[in-house]
């Protein structure tokens, strides 16, 4: 197996190559040429989200030391904790509309992003480079959300609950919300026509329903309205909120990405139990597919899980795994995998 792995040599290397400060830092490897995304046409109003994958393609683990932004139109999260080598990370970026604005030009806004090597014993050198990320987008005055998101607030596991906002148009008569995008999340979406506010306008209502099956942890969703206009044929809305229950799994979602067959990524869940209480983690149900889960074997309140990923052949991997715990009741955490081996 040929393994795609640069070793601290390799750094070095980089850091003396002569790259000018004009030019993107040795870190801008690490996101695989992704280093941009174009929201395109948007409504203002609207939240943007998206995720830039972070692979360490060194054998020595890294942390995204900072992340700063040019506008405060965006906002960034960035992973918490080390990137093992081989391992994969996400950081978010969050583009408010509204902070935008609605100028006709599209607004581009630059995300500095600084990542260092974790030393494994105090003689390691440290290695430090800078990369530079950018999103952008048009907003569109002509659309507008009455709310930024589709808010759950906090709900009990098991119990449903719905979320409203309306979506208004200024001046195409003609539009329409013709459908909602296919998803997987565990929230049923339906669009409406309804009354605008003022003449002149073609308001929709769009209600959020939260199913009972969704699982313990953070809301943070993301799903597509299609319409007729081809200027914004797409819009999107994001949804938020927080499941509580005795046992949660954070994140339980993750995407893994595209990782070349016979190669190993990896992602972390943070399982969470009752506070005060330790417990142990007596199994993992759903692994296979090159899909593997390391687990501590010691009780704990708070467990740090390892999922790794090993594509055995081309094509898309998507798993639900459920760990199972001996807290009373038999209390289980689910966790939604996805990845793509590519040859």
């Amino acid at each position: 197996m040929r393994q795609v792995l640069l070793t601290v040599a390799g750094v070095v290397f980089l850091l003396g190559s002569g790259i000018s400060a004009q030019e993107q830092g040795w870190a801008a490897k690490f996101f695989q040429g992704n280093l941009t995304h174009d929201f395109g046409n948007v409504p203002w109003g609207a939240q943007l989200t998206h995720k830039f994958t972070i692979t360490n393609i060194y054998n020595v683990p890294f942390v995204v030391e900072d992340a700063r932004v040019s506008c405060g139109c965006v906002s960034v999260k960035k992973p918490a904790g080390v990137i093992p080598p081989r391992g994969t990370a996400e950081l978010e970026a969050n583009m408010d509309t509204r902070k935008a604005g609605a100028t006709g030009k599209p607004k581009i806004v630059n995300i500095f992003v600084k990542l260092t090597s974790v030393p494994q014993s105090p003689t390691d050198k440290i290695f430090t480079s800078s990369c530079t990320l950018t999103v952008s987008c048009l907003a569109q005055g002509s659309i507008r959300y009455s709310h930024e998101k589709l808010q759950f607030g906090v709900v009990s596991l098991g119990t449903p609950a719905v979320a409203v906002l309306d979506i208004e148009h200024f001046t195409n008569p003609a539009f329409e919300i013709t459908g909602v995008v296919s998803h997987n999340h565990p929230v049923d979406v339906s669009v409406q026509r309804v009354q605008p506010r003022m003449g002149g306008r073609v308001a929709y209502r769009v209600v959020g329903t939260l199913r009972q099956d969704a699982p313990a942890g953070e809301i943070k969703y993301e799903v597509q309205l299609s319409t007729n206009d081809r200027t914004t044929p797409v819009l999107d809305v994001i949804m938020e909120g927080i499941i509580q229950a005795p046992l949660i799994a954070s994140p339980n979602q993750i995407n893994l990405g595209s990782v070349k067959v016979n190669e190993i990524v990896s992602g972390r869940v943070v399982l969470r139990g009752p506070a005060g209480n330790s417990f142990r983690i007596l199994g993992v149900d759903g692994q296979g597919d090159g899909l593997s889960v390391k687990v501590p074997d010691k009780a704990a309140s708070t467990h740090l899980i390892v999922v790794e990923f090993v594509p055995q052949q081309a094509g898309k991997m998507s798993r639900t795994l459920t760990i199972k715990t001996d807290l009373a009741g038999d209390l289980s955490a689910s966790v939604t995998v996805e990845g793509v081996g590519v040859p």
